[in-house]
């Protein structure tokens, strides 16, 4: 198991993907990492920010970040019925297309409850920098 960097509730308004990546930033300071911190971000930034558009009115979103040597997985969710992601990336905007890009790997889970949208991402941390700051 990882350690869990961020776990965030927040409002669907639309200052939530600005407080969603101060607690992504905040959390990743205290690690010395060649890791493209802005590409995590800009990742975290488009996830909630999707979550706020599209997702219910009234539903929280979630942000979890937890870390492993090696990989940093993001997931965001909201109370929304969920998508298809090819038929999204082909669709309007470029949110999902810019995870694609800047992600080793991403994916949705869809329950008819919820929607998480999830992404891993490389993370220069050793094993040792991650117990040290948990």
């Amino acid at each position: 198991m990882g350690a869990m960097l961020v776990d965030l509730r927040l409002a669907p308004t639309a200052d939530a993907p600005a407080t969603a990546r101060r607690a992504l930033s905040d959390a990743l300071e205290e690690y010395a990492t060649t890791t493209p911190l802005e590409d995590a971000a800009l990742v975290v930034s488009e996830m909630v920010s999707n979550a706020v558009r599209y997702g219910p009115d009234e539903s929280s979103v979630t942000l979890d970040v937890v870390a492993t040597a090696g990989t940093l997985q993001i997931s965001v969710t909201d109370l929304g019925a969920g998508f298809e992601p090819a038929r999204a990336i082909a669709g309007a905007g470029y949110g999902l297309s810019v995870i694609e890009a800047l992600t080793r790997d991403w994916g949705v889970v869809s329950t008819g409850d919820y929607c998480r949208v999830w992404c891993d991402l490389d993370f220069a941390v050793s094993t040792q920098q991650l117990e040290a700051v948990s």
